[in-house]
């Protein structure tokens, strides 16, 4: 099965982002724009596992996200990678929390290696992914209409868990299933 662990987002933030896509759809052509029902924070993709190593991760999940307390998040600008002026991937950072993202997310990045799984070549980036750029097909114009973009980010919400997911591929796109959602400091000292 292929997997990733990350941190699902409240309806109501996804609904927004959602709209959010709707509105640069028909300004920008050639993305391929993720559904509101699949937008998360990735915190560590896995890849392939199987299910030994899926119980071990979930282990790892709760071992390290069991002393990590709940924090806010508030969504902040929209962005693009590698960069906004060549974007191919068109994202939505924070204003707020990306700290706390990122300590997870290197918790996470160091236990998996330590579970035997490849280490991830590129710094992490705390980030929710709104659209992929089609090969080829990218609006010319798409960088000067992301920089122009006037856009407000929701209230900020609360990262309560840390979620095991599996990824299901399919032509209309990816699908998540979860396999395992952890409540941030249930180990918390008080």
């Amino acid at each position: 099965m292929r997997a990733f662990i990350g941190i699902g987002l409240p309806a109501a933030v996804r609904e927004v982002l959602g709209a959010l896509c709707v509105e640069l759809r028909r300004h920008i052509h050639g993305v391929r724009w993720v559904a509101p029902e699949a937008m998360h924070v990735t915190l560590k993709f896995l890849g392939t596992i199987t299910d030994e190593q899926r119980l071990a991760v979930e282990a790892l999940i709760r071992r390290l996200v069991s002393r990590e307390p709940t924090f806010q998040l508030r969504l902040g600008p929209v962005g693009g990678f590698p960069s906004l002026r060549s974007p191919r991937v068109v994202w939505v950072g924070f204003a707020e929390g990306e700290q706390a993202v990122v300590r997870l997310a290197e918790a996470l990045e160091q236990g998996a290696r330590e579970l035997g799984f490849k280490a991830e070549e590129r710094p992490f980036s705390a980030h929710v992914t709104l659209g992929r750029a089609q090969e080829g097909r990218a609006d010319q114009r798409m960088s000067q209409r992301l920089s122009d973009l006037g856009w407000s980010p929701p209230a900020p919400c609360q990262a309560t868990s840390v979620t095991l997911y599996q990824s299901h591929l399919s032509p209309t796109g990816a699908w998540y299933e979860v396999l395992a959602d952890v409540p941030l400091g249930i180990g918390a000292a008080s």
